[in-house]
């Protein structure tokens, strides 16, 4: 199950329960398409809760369901983004802040543009007064 993705992760840990899709679904309170659609790889990208309201569905963890570890760790490095370091450059932002804006994904994406980094940047100084 280790190079299994999302989907065939979630179809071997549902059938090994011996859960229907709708089954599933319910306990999860998500649709029956949605949870077929992930499992065919249709949906690539859900969203955290999601994944958590499916691996307690399975009885499992959400560790177990992506095979990906949950837990952040602060000292892994993560690549700071072409853009970024425009974006930051161009503004002076502190280096902290770079490595702080680095880390964010949302549902698995960031910002691709210099702009779309410094809305992000001002809106998080503003929400954090």
């Amino acid at each position: 199950m280790e190079t299994e993705g999302l989907g065939e992760r979630l179809r071997h840990l549902r059938e090994a329960e011996g859960i229907s899709l709708s089954e599933v679904a319910r306990r999860a309170q998500v649709s029956k398409a949605y949870v077929s659609q992930l499992e065919r790889g249709g949906s690539t990208e859900p969203s955290y809760s999601v994944i958590a309201r499916l691996a307690t569905a399975l009885g499992t963890t959400v560790e177990d369901l992506t095979g990906q570890p949950v837990v952040w760790d602060p000292t892994e490095h993560e690549a700071v983004p072409a853009s970024l370091r425009t974006f930051a450059q161009r503004s002076g932002v502190p280096e902290v802040d770079v490595s702080m804006l680095a880390r964010i994904h949302f549902r698995g994406k960031r910002p691709r543009h210099p702009d779309d980094w410094a809305h992000l940047y001002e809106t998080i100084k503003r929400t954090i007064r």
